[in-house]
Protein backbone atom coordinates (compact mmCIF):
# COMPACT_ATOMS: atom_id res chain seq x y z
CA UNK A 1 0.00 0.00 0.00
CA UNK A 2 1.28 3.44 -0.93
CA UNK A 3 2.21 5.64 2.01
CA UNK A 4 0.70 9.07 1.87
CA UNK A 5 2.63 12.16 2.80
CA UNK A 6 0.29 15.03 3.56
CA UNK A 7 1.48 18.61 3.73
CA UNK A 8 -0.84 21.10 5.34
CA UNK A 9 -0.06 24.77 5.13
CA UNK A 10 -2.29 26.87 7.30
CA UNK A 11 -1.99 30.28 8.82
CA UNK A 12 -1.29 30.15 12.52
CA UNK A 13 -4.40 30.41 14.60
CA UNK A 14 -5.44 29.87 18.19
CA UNK A 15 -8.14 27.38 19.09
CA UNK A 16 -10.17 28.04 22.21
CA UNK A 17 -10.45 25.12 24.59
CA UNK A 18 -13.92 23.81 25.33
CA UNK A 19 -15.51 23.83 28.76
CA UNK A 20 -14.62 27.42 29.59
CA UNK A 21 -16.90 30.32 30.25
CA UNK A 22 -17.01 33.10 27.70
CA UNK A 23 -15.33 35.46 30.16
CA UNK A 24 -12.28 33.19 30.40
CA UNK A 25 -12.03 32.00 26.82
CA UNK A 26 -12.43 35.18 24.79
CA UNK A 27 -9.55 37.61 24.64
CA UNK A 28 -9.74 41.17 23.48
CA UNK A 29 -7.64 41.92 20.41
CA UNK A 30 -5.27 43.89 22.62
CA UNK A 31 -4.83 40.86 24.93
CA UNK A 32 -4.40 38.50 21.99
CA UNK A 33 -1.77 40.72 20.33
CA UNK A 34 0.21 40.76 23.60
CA UNK A 35 0.69 36.96 23.44
CA UNK A 36 3.87 35.82 21.76
CA UNK A 37 3.08 32.92 19.45
CA UNK A 38 5.60 30.49 18.03
CA UNK A 39 5.71 31.10 14.30
CA UNK A 40 5.84 29.17 12.20
CA UNK A 41 3.94 26.48 14.09
CA UNK A 42 5.17 23.12 12.81
CA UNK A 43 3.90 19.67 13.75
CA UNK A 44 4.79 16.37 12.12
CA UNK A 45 2.99 13.05 12.66
CA UNK A 46 4.07 9.60 11.45
CA UNK A 47 2.19 6.32 11.32
CA UNK A 48 2.44 3.03 9.42
CA UNK A 49 0.19 4.39 6.68
CA UNK A 50 1.84 7.75 6.11
CA UNK A 51 2.98 11.07 7.49
CA UNK A 52 1.52 14.52 8.02
CA UNK A 53 3.41 17.80 8.14
CA UNK A 54 1.42 20.77 9.44
CA UNK A 55 3.08 24.12 8.79
CA UNK A 56 1.28 27.03 10.45
CA UNK A 57 2.69 30.05 8.66
CA UNK A 58 2.29 33.76 9.16
CA UNK A 59 0.84 35.53 6.15
CA UNK A 60 3.53 36.99 3.93
CA UNK A 61 3.80 38.19 0.35
CA UNK A 62 7.52 38.85 0.70
CA UNK A 63 9.61 36.28 -1.21
CA UNK A 64 12.56 37.18 1.07
CA UNK A 65 10.66 36.17 4.23
CA UNK A 66 12.48 33.28 5.93
CA UNK A 67 9.33 31.16 5.93
CA UNK A 68 9.38 30.99 2.13
CA UNK A 69 12.78 29.30 2.06
CA UNK A 70 11.81 27.13 5.03
CA UNK A 71 8.64 25.91 3.31
CA UNK A 72 10.61 25.12 0.15
CA UNK A 73 13.27 23.21 2.12
CA UNK A 74 10.68 21.24 4.07
CA UNK A 75 8.77 20.48 0.86
CA UNK A 76 11.93 19.04 -0.74
CA UNK A 77 12.78 16.96 2.33
CA UNK A 78 9.22 15.78 3.01
CA UNK A 79 8.27 15.03 -0.62
CA UNK A 80 4.48 15.23 -0.11
CA UNK A 81 2.12 13.14 -2.19
CA UNK A 82 -0.85 15.42 -1.36
CA UNK A 83 -0.89 19.07 -0.25
CA UNK A 84 -3.52 21.38 1.24
CA UNK A 85 -3.35 25.12 1.70
CA UNK A 86 -5.36 27.84 3.33
CA UNK A 87 -6.32 30.71 1.08
CA UNK A 88 -8.56 29.22 -1.55
CA UNK A 89 -7.45 27.95 -4.94
CA UNK A 90 -4.99 30.47 -6.36
CA UNK A 91 -3.52 29.79 -9.79
CA UNK A 92 -0.16 28.07 -10.07
CA UNK A 93 2.54 30.48 -11.20
CA UNK A 94 5.64 29.37 -13.06
CA UNK A 95 7.87 31.46 -10.78
CA UNK A 96 7.94 31.03 -6.98
CA UNK A 97 8.65 34.74 -6.32
CA UNK A 98 5.64 35.82 -8.36
CA UNK A 99 3.49 33.17 -6.67
CA UNK A 100 4.42 34.46 -3.20
CA UNK A 101 3.98 38.11 -4.17
CA UNK A 102 0.53 37.44 -5.61
CA UNK A 103 -0.88 34.84 -3.19
CA UNK A 104 1.50 34.43 -0.27
CA UNK A 105 2.09 30.98 1.17
CA UNK A 106 -0.92 29.56 -0.70
CA UNK A 107 0.66 30.69 -3.95
CA UNK A 108 3.95 29.08 -2.96
CA UNK A 109 2.30 25.74 -2.20
CA UNK A 110 0.43 25.90 -5.52
CA UNK A 111 3.71 26.61 -7.32
CA UNK A 112 5.50 23.71 -5.61
CA UNK A 113 2.60 21.32 -6.19
CA UNK A 114 2.36 22.19 -9.89
CA UNK A 115 6.12 21.92 -10.36
CA UNK A 116 6.27 18.50 -8.67
CA UNK A 117 2.90 17.27 -9.98
CA UNK A 118 1.46 16.85 -6.48
CA UNK A 119 -2.34 17.01 -6.08
CA UNK A 120 -3.32 20.11 -4.09
CA UNK A 121 -6.58 21.35 -2.60
CA UNK A 122 -7.93 23.78 -0.02
CA UNK A 123 -10.08 23.18 3.02
CA UNK A 124 -12.06 26.32 2.33
CA UNK A 125 -15.30 26.35 0.38
CA UNK A 126 -15.38 28.50 -2.75
CA UNK A 127 -16.18 32.12 -1.83
CA UNK A 128 -19.46 32.08 -3.75
CA UNK A 129 -20.67 28.98 -1.89
CA UNK A 130 -19.69 30.50 1.45
CA UNK A 131 -21.62 33.70 0.67
CA UNK A 132 -24.68 31.78 -0.60
CA UNK A 133 -24.76 29.69 2.58
CA UNK A 134 -24.43 32.71 4.88
CA UNK A 135 -27.10 34.66 3.00
CA UNK A 136 -29.60 32.05 4.18
CA UNK A 137 -29.27 33.50 7.69
CA UNK A 138 -27.98 37.05 7.23
CA UNK A 139 -28.82 40.07 5.12
CA UNK A 140 -26.30 41.17 2.47
CA UNK A 141 -25.52 44.25 4.60
CA UNK A 142 -24.83 42.14 7.71
CA UNK A 143 -22.59 39.84 5.72
CA UNK A 144 -20.63 42.73 4.18
CA UNK A 145 -20.03 44.35 7.56
CA UNK A 146 -19.03 41.03 9.13
CA UNK A 147 -16.54 40.23 6.38
CA UNK A 148 -15.15 43.75 6.45
CA UNK A 149 -14.67 43.62 10.22
CA UNK A 150 -12.99 40.21 10.10
CA UNK A 151 -10.61 41.13 7.30
CA UNK A 152 -9.80 44.53 8.77
CA UNK A 153 -9.05 43.10 12.18
CA UNK A 154 -6.74 40.41 10.84
CA UNK A 155 -4.53 42.92 9.13
CA UNK A 156 -4.61 45.81 11.61
CA UNK A 157 -2.27 46.32 14.53
CA UNK A 158 -4.40 49.01 16.13
CA UNK A 159 -8.11 48.93 16.94
CA UNK A 160 -8.39 52.59 15.88
CA UNK A 161 -7.27 51.62 12.37
CA UNK A 162 -10.00 48.98 12.23
CA UNK A 163 -12.68 51.39 13.39
CA UNK A 164 -11.51 54.05 10.98
CA UNK A 165 -11.45 51.59 8.06
CA UNK A 166 -14.96 50.38 8.79
CA UNK A 167 -16.24 53.91 9.34
CA UNK A 168 -14.67 55.00 6.06
CA UNK A 169 -16.37 52.23 4.10
CA UNK A 170 -19.72 52.94 5.74
CA UNK A 171 -19.35 56.71 5.31
CA UNK A 172 -19.17 57.34 9.06
CA UNK A 173 -15.66 58.80 9.32
CA UNK A 174 -16.81 61.66 11.57
CA UNK A 175 -18.06 59.12 14.12
CA UNK A 176 -14.65 57.45 14.48
CA UNK A 177 -11.93 60.00 13.73
CA UNK A 178 -8.62 58.45 12.69
CA UNK A 179 -6.08 59.39 15.33
CA UNK A 180 -3.24 56.98 14.53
Amino acid sequence: MRRLRWLLLMVSSTLLAGGQTAEKSILSYKQYRAIEHQNPYIVQFKSDSGMLLFYGAEHTVDPQNGQVADIQERWAAFQPTVAYNEGGNPPAYEDSRQAVQAYGEAGLVRFLAARDEVPVATFEPPFGEEVAYLLRSYTPQQLKVSMLCARSQRSARDDRVVLWTIASVLGWRDTFPHTG
